[in-house]
């Protein structure tokens, strides 16, 4: 993407006019996000909290209750910060701090604290966390008294890829995501000096791995622009993952928010292996490892289904190559690994369906016969023998 068309596109809340006036650090871009029923208004960079009470405040004098959702073990300063920016923008802030879970008796917990403060839906639930502590605020925000304005303040890069834009679902006993939260924050302020950044970190490497797997259900040219900037971002280029932090959310939005359900469905690729996987692989594995996994091991189904030609199977292995992904290590045996792909499906569907890529930049639910899933199964456990 040319500089002009990253000026046309995004705000750049900057005004210098050369590189030497620009401030330290990574200027904030602003992008808003579409949803299934409203946006989302992304501020991504450094310093970006800092605008938080600007941003949030309204023209009325009056006070309003907002409540500070905050993830048990988060960082003391940066809750600080936050709960300043709120009063700031006029709140009257309760702070509430909650364990990172996703479950039924956690969004219990949760809305009786919200009653408690008295919190209704003209007020704001800001939520300050990781993927799970977001997911949560999001379920319930969702649904109290019909809707309250959500703020979501990512502390890590794995929750502001992936619970800031698409919450994950609530875990029923047991069972993981079986209640699903469409997208709903108002505002989200991802600030890149309060979160680490070091690629090496696997948060880092798993907002890289879901960068591919969007990409890949997106387009093509998604695909292209993530080809590109992939060297950048596995050696920490902050301007790059900001500018590809923003599109990765953009493209997700526009996902959440297509009229067709099968496009809809695109932005689980990947997670039923995940889910499936990670009983199986040994604990040191990390999750951006398997998934990454997902995406070359569903490719390679979809060649040999003839729907994805060998070439795109080789950029997307190039793909993850230049992201720095790293693969399963361990034995795994093939009817274990199939047994846990089906039982995973099968909690969400009558059918077997995987979510194989058609195309660069097409994912799509689809059949996979049993003799074809066996085979390359065993082609995939036997190239991951320790």
């Amino acid at each position: 993407m040319s500089e002009d068309t990253r000026r046309d596109a995004f705000a750049v809340d900057s005004d210098a006019d050369s590189d030497e006036d620009l401030p330290a650090g990574i200027p904030i871009i602003r992008q808003w996000v579409s949803l299934p029923k409203a946006s989302t208004d992304v501020r991504v960079g450094s310093g970006a909290i800092d605008a938080m009470g600007e941003v949030l405040r309204r023209p009325a004098v009056q006070s309003r209750p907002a409540a500070l959702v905050v993830e048990e073990g988060a960082e003391e300063a940066l809750a600080e910060d936050v709960r300043r920016q709120l009063t700031d923008a006029g709140c009257l802030v309760t702070c509430i701090d909650i364990p990172a879970q996703r479950t039924l008796a956690a969004a219990s917990a949760l809305a009786a604290k919200l009653a408690g403060a008295r919190v209704t839906s003209d007020d704001i639930v800001c939520a300050v966390g990781s993927v799970d502590v977001l997911s949560l605020a999001a379920a319930v925000a969702h649904e109290w008294c019909g809707g309250t304005t959500l703020v979501a303040v990512p502390t890590d890069a794995a929750a502001a890829a992936w619970a800031t834009i698409t919450p994950r679902g609530l875990d029923v006993d047991g069972v993981p995501e079986l209640i699903w939260t469409p997208g709903y924050a108002r505002n989200c302020f991802v600030d890149l000096d309060r979160i680490e950044c070091d690629p090496a970190t696997e948060p880092v490497r798993f907002a890289r791995a879901l960068m591919a797997i969007t990409a890949v259900a997106d387009n093509e040219r998604s695909f292209t622009a993530l080809f590109d900037r992939a060297n950048a971002l596995a050696v920490g280029d902050l301007a790059e993952f900001a500018q590809q932090m923003v599109d990765m959310l953009k493209s997700r939005g526009r996902l959440s928010a297509s009229t067709s359900i099968a496009v809809r469905q695109s932005l689980t690729y990947g997670e039923t292996f995940l889910r499936a996987m990670r009983p199986l692989v040994p604990a040191d594995v990390p999750d951006s490892a398997v998934l990454a996994d997902a995406m070359r091991f569903t490719s390679r189904i979809s060649c040999g289904q003839e729907n994805l030609s060998v070439d795109d199977v080789l950029a997307i292995d190039e793909l993850l190559t230049r992201l720095d992904l790293g693969q399963i290590a361990g034995h795994i045996e093939p009817e274990q690994m199939i047994a846990a792909l089906k039982a995973d499906r099968f909690r969400y569907s009558s059918r077997f369906l995987l979510g194989l890529p058609r195309a660069l930049g097409r994912v799509r639910l689809a059949n996979v016969e049993d003799d074809l899933l066996a085979e390359h199964t065993k082609m995939f456990c036997a190239t991951r023998e320790a």
